[in-house]
C-alpha cells in the first residue's frame, strides 16, 4: 500500500528529535513512499514563522542561522538505519 503523511509540528514533543523519529517510524510502518515534514524552522536554525534567516537575534547563541538543528541530524540518522535494516532483510 502506498500511503502519503504529512505533519506539521506543532509544540511539544512532535517537534524534538524523539517524537519526530517515532511519528516517522509510524508512517515507515505504514509503507508510507512519501513522508513531508515542516515546518522548516524544526530542522534548521530559522527564525519560527520564515522561511528566511530573517532576524538572526531569534538564533540561540552559539548557532548559525540556517544551520541543521539535532533534530534533523537524529531524522537523517534514524533514516539510514532503517535503510540499512530495510537492505539486510531483503
Amino acid at each position: 500500500m502506498n500511503c502519503f503523511v504529512q505533519l506539521i509540528f506543532l509544540a511539544g514533543l512532535a517537534a524534538r528529535p524523539e517524537g519526530i523519529i517515532a511519528w516517522t517510524q509510524c508512517a515507515l510502518d505504514k509503507n508510507c513512499r512519501l513522508i513531508q515534514f515542516e515546518p522548516a524552522w524544526c530542522f534548521f536554525n530559522l527564525p519560527a514563522g520564515t522561511f528566511e534567516f530573517g532576524d538572526s537575534n531569534q538564533v540561540p547563541d552559539g548557532t548559525k542561522p540556517g544551520e541543521a538543528k539535532e533534530s534533523l541530524k537524529k531524522l537523517i540518522e534514524f533514516l539510514l538505519a532503517a535503510k540499512n535494516r530495510e537492505a539486510v532483510t531483503k
